[in-house]
């Protein structure tokens, strides 16, 4: 990764950068709404899902949702583009950041890269879902350790990421 080169894109080049991302990551939440409701309305959320870790933790989950399941395929369908979109949001508020910043490289490319390899993590928590969710009766049991696996080292880089920019942004206001 070329820090110059990113920190060279245009202010305009930047800024749709980090107005895509937070654009599609509202869209997504706004229709993210509606099925978080159905499956809170069960007792369970996406994050008992994410975190369930064992097979019978999922199958009490699974069977609490088991009238939203085609609900909540199309939830992880919309969850797709979500990981798009957030690290467009995440990484758009670094490059502001970080321009024109040398001090700040490292912190950069942590915080760059940490946004798009949590994304990449939740690919693959979503392939894993989406496993289980289209085979609820018969689904391998280390499905569910993938997903928590995966939802786990992901929210740990969004953090990350998200530390760094807060650090980053305590520094620019006091400049």
């Amino acid at each position: 990764m070329n820090f110059e080169r990113i920190s060279a894109l245009s202010r305009k080049t930047k800024l749709i950068w980090f107005t895509s991302g937070l654009i599609g990551f509202i869209i997504c939440n706004v229709l993210f709404a509606n099925y978080n409701e159905l499956m809170n309305a069960t007792g369970y959320n996406i994050m008992n899902f994410e975190f369930a870790w064992y097979s019978a933790t999922m199958n009490v989950i699974l069977s609490a949702w088991s009238a939203i399941i085609p609900e909540t395929i199309k939830f992880m369908t919309i969850d797709m583009f979500y990981p798009i979109f957030y690290s467009l949001l995440i990484s758009g508020w670094t490059i502001f950041l970080t321009a024109n910043q040398p001090f700040s490289v490292k912190l950069f490319k942590i915080s760059f890269l940490s946004s798009f390899v949590a994304a990449l993590f939740d690919y693959i928590e979503n392939i894993f879902s989406f496993l289980i969710l289209n085979n609820v009766d018969s689904y391998a049991n280390y499905y569910v350790f993938m997903v928590s696996f995966f939802a786990t080292v992901k929210f740990v880089l969004l953090i990350l990421a998200l530390i760094i920019n807060i650090i980053l942004s305590i520094i620019k206001i006091k400049k």
